[in-house]
């Protein structure tokens, strides 16, 4: 009698184990994408849409595939989605979750096309709008529900701030395949394109430290860059370092400072420091100019020096200056 309960509830288990496991893969995830694409929407206050197939996987890792997601613009922007990528693929370390932290192993973009716009007025296309379940309207209108119930509306004590969640959510990989940022300035009506994005950044979690590295093309240039990013200090500070160099080696860029004020005004303070084999070839691939510049530009340079910034204005001090044999 023993035995045939121990094997029941072995087998038991088992059926719950293959379950778990192949369960997700054999559901058609196709027949809820107004479900997921309806909390996406309350997530961010944009219209959000996928055409192709959706897949959710729990072995060996949790995963989640989205093919053809397209997410809505802003109202009278140039384009109707300000963002469209072939595919989306996720994957979560199940360990980590037994303890209440999230480990993502990967997050993958492949060709996604980012636009971001600023109209004549000031405003631009990167801030979502609020769900309406945070609303304050909203948030008074359930209370005056609740009392009329009689029910109690203290909410029990969660720790759910935005630091103590990101501390807990560490990215180790995030991959750009082939993508793309459009830059449209309605004021003066220049539109800018990167394109050729591929590169990965690692995040030691949601506030940093962040590491990134790839290459991208400007002005039909390949261009390679190395991004870090320390963790934010106090919600409000974090360093940072860049460098970008063409792939010919002909010139490099870098920067290294401090951001600070993040949730106000934010302004950098740091230094800057270039170098190249000539000088016209750089302002010609920054510029996009092509005309030909004076002889003596064509001279290896030197940069060095401190700069500060923020949103409206850009200051320079102590600019050394080397252009072949001359120094300034």
């Amino acid at each position: 009698m023993k035995k045939v309960l121990v094997f029941g509830s072995l087998s038991l288990i088992t059926i719950l184990v293959l379950a778990v496991v192949i369960g997700p893969g054999l559901v058609d995830w196709n027949q809820h994408k107004s479900k997921l694409t309806d909390l996406a929407k309350k997530s961010t206050g944009r219209d959000i849409f996928i055409d192709g197939d959706i897949q959710l996987n729990i072995f060996p890792a949790p995963a989640f595939v989205a093919n053809g997601v397209r997410v809505a613009n802003v109202k009278d922007a140039a384009v109707p989605e300000m963002i469209r990528l072939e595919s989306l693929e996720v994957k979560i370390a199940p360990g980590p979750l037994l303890t209440g932290n999230v480990q993502i192993e990967s997050v993958k973009l492949v060709r996604p096309v980012i636009e971001v716009q600023v109209f004549a007025d000031g405003r631009h296309n990167l801030v979502l709008e609020k769900p309406i379940s945070s609303s304050p309207e909203n948030l008074s209108d359930r209370k005056s529900a609740s009392e009329q119930q009689g029910t109690p509306t203290e909410p029990k004590s969660v720790d759910v701030s935005p630091t103590s969640f990101a501390d807990t959510v560490q990215l180790d990989s995030f991959i750009i395949e082939d993508g793309t940022v459009v830059y449209r300035n309605s004021k003066d009506g220049t539109v800018e394109r990167i394109s050729g994005i591929t590169g990965s950044l690692a995040a030691g979690s949601l506030i940093g430290p962040f590491e990134s590295s790839g290459r991208i093309i400007v002005h039909d240039i390949p261009v390679s860059f190395e991004i870090n990013v320390g963790k934010t200090i106090h919600g409000r500070t974090v360093p940072l370092s860049a460098s970008l160099s063409d792939q010919s080696g002909g010139s490099k860029f870098g920067l290294s400072g401090t951001v600070t004020s993040l949730t106000e005004n934010p302004n950098f303070k740091g230094k800057i420091r270039a170098e190249g084999k000539s000088l016209a070839a750089l302002i010609r691939n920054i510029s996009g100019n092509k005309n030909t510049l004076p002889g003596y530009l064509s001279q290896p340079f030197n940069l060095e020096g401190d700069v500060g910034g923020s949103a409206t204005s850009i200051e320079a001090k102590k600019l050394a200056l080397q252009l072949g044999d001359v120094k300034a």
